[in-house]
């Protein structure tokens, strides 16, 4: 019986990695926001704030390092990139992603549809759709 008991427990824990490493390979590269939701409104395509998330990307790489990038146009017309750098961690069984800046800035999203090329993050009243560059 104590046999059955430690394969199943194997088992689960084969499998809880295996998922572990899809989730990392779906989360691995470059992503983009194609909508923006906040507070129930459409900011996508909403001046001012359309302007900054249609420049907005992400990556993540697989050893846990990612990199923001924003480029805003100023007054005169010309892009303001903008970098932020910090670590990404799953957190509780892969349902939050965890975001922690070089100055130690935390941010955490529940992740919905992490699959293949797309992924919804929520935060607070905030909802983006990502999808990743091929």
């Amino acid at each position: 019986m104590k046999k059955i008991f430690a394969i199943i427990a194997a088992v689960l824990m084969l499998a809880g990695c295996s998922q572990d490493k899809q989730n990392i390979a779906n989360l691995t590269g470059k992503w983009y926001v194609y909508k923006w939701v906040v507070n129930n409104s459409d900011h996508y395509s909403v001046a001012p704030y359309s302007d900054s998330i249609k420049n907005y990307n992400i990556t993540f790489s697989a050893d846990g390092h990612y990199i923001e990038q924003n480029a805003i146009p100023n007054l005169l017309g010309v892009a303001d990139t903008t970098y932020a750098i910090g670590t990404w961690a799953f957190q509780n069984s892969n349902e939050y992603l965890v975001l922690t800046d070089t100055g130690m800035h935390v941010r955490t999203y529940t992740i919905f549809n992490l699959m293949g090329n797309s992924v919804e993050l929520r935060r607070a009243s905030e909802d983006r759709y990502m999808r990743k560059v091929q």
